[in-house]
């Protein structure tokens, strides 16, 4: 996945591609962000579990100089319906201060994703799935990254349930999309 990470332009820093194996400081500051932006997800350990111990997580991140400022953490799922490959994006954060945030690198993120399923798939249906929390910032931002709350978006999320029903949540409170 290392080598999949490319320099962003004016050398506003660099996108990495991390997995839990090699957790490393880089995950440690991922986390911290995390902490800050997510405290739903904070209880019960959620957050440490898929930042430093679920072996199905990937990590695209955002690298400044030496520091983590934005990124997701997602599973990968191949053949969910139709789709040939699947990235199920369970958090997604921007650090919050100038320079960073509004600056478009969650969107760069998800560019990243897609481009990196397109890599894994080539002329293959793949799909960027993920359960938002509905507030009206997120719903936006996810809108436009071009993914639509969709009841077949709610029927990936309930067939990933149905996968394996401890790992898979479905979260309260959200808008599969």
């Amino acid at each position: 996945l290392e080598s999949l990470g490319c320099a962003l332009p004016n050398g506003a820093g660099r996108v990495v591609w991390s997995r839990v194996e090699n957790a490393s400081r880089r995950c440690k500051q991922w986390k911290q962000i995390c902490d800050v932006l997510l405290p739903g997800l904070r209880a019960r350990g959620h957050l440490h579990h898929l930042i430093h111990r679920d072996q199905s997580c990937v990590h695209c991140l955002v690298v400044q100089g030496e520091d983590v400022v934005a990124g997701c953490t997602m599973r990968l799922f191949e053949k969910v319906g139709r789709i040939q490959i699947c990235a199920d994006v369970l958090l997604m954060a921007c650090e919050q201060r100038g320079g960073v945030c509004g600056s478009g690198l969650a969107t760069l993120v998800v560019n990243q994703v897609k481009g990196m399923l397109k890599k894994q798939r080539p002329g293959q249906l793949v799909s960027v799935l993920t359960q938002s929390d509905d507030g009206i910032q997120a719903t936006c931002f996810w809108k436009r990254q071009g993914l639509v709350a969709s009841k077949g978006a709610a029927e990936a999320v309930q067939q990933l349930h149905r996968m394996n029903p401890s790992k898979n949540l479905v979260y309260n409170d959200v808008l599969p999309m």
